[in-house]
């Protein structure tokens, strides 16, 4: 094969590399991750960076866009839970499966966060689960990284027309 041959081979191979399908969690990670059997995304509207409301009142933003592609990806329904407080949220662990909040270590005694995805002015957005759904974690975990590495969360940023947001190194 010439030279041009070779570069034309790579380029699809690192298409196609680039378009690998999202990871499947195991029967044991899914029933983690969405217990009831639908994933229950909390969207935090007070921060236009997780999520807001638009002028027709659908939710819209980073964490919709994403919660739909970690609920397709473990293939289960999904069904979004609004909050305008934060507190609230946290404080209403139980009723939800995963949110994106800010990382803070002071949440670690109620949340379990995935590494960041996205990162505005240092701070870290992360997909969080409420306390002790470790195999749920690992596999969000791993969402996470192939999210950032297909350009899912770059897109999610884009799509809800974020300024000054990028998606966050990998994790190490």
């Amino acid at each position: 094969m010439n030279r041009i041959g070779h570069m034309v081979a790579a380029a699809a191979l690192a298409g196609c590399a680039a378009m690998a399908p999202a990871p499947v969690p195991t029967q044991i990670a899914k029933f983690d991750l969405a217990p009831s059997g639908t994933l229950r995304v909390a969207v935090f509207t007070a921060n236009p960076v997780i999520g807001t409301r638009d002028a027709s009142g659908e939710l819209r933003g980073t964490t919709v866009l994403l919660g739909k592609d970690l609920a397709a990806s473990a293939g289960v329904p999904v069904k979004y839970v609004e909050y305008t407080v934060l507190a609230k949220m946290v404080e209403d662990a139980k009723a939800w499966d995963v949110a994106v909040v800010a990382f803070d270590p002071a949440r670690r005694n109620m949340l379990d966060f995935a590494p960041p995805h996205m990162v505005m002015d240092r701070v870290q957005f992360c997909l969080a689960l409420p306390k002790g759904r470790s195999n749920a974690l690992d596999y969000v975990g791993t969402f996470v990284e192939h999210a950032k590495n297909s350009g899912a969360v770059a897109r999610a940023i884009e799509q809800s027309g974020l300024r000054g947001v990028s998606v966050a190194p990998a994790a190490k």
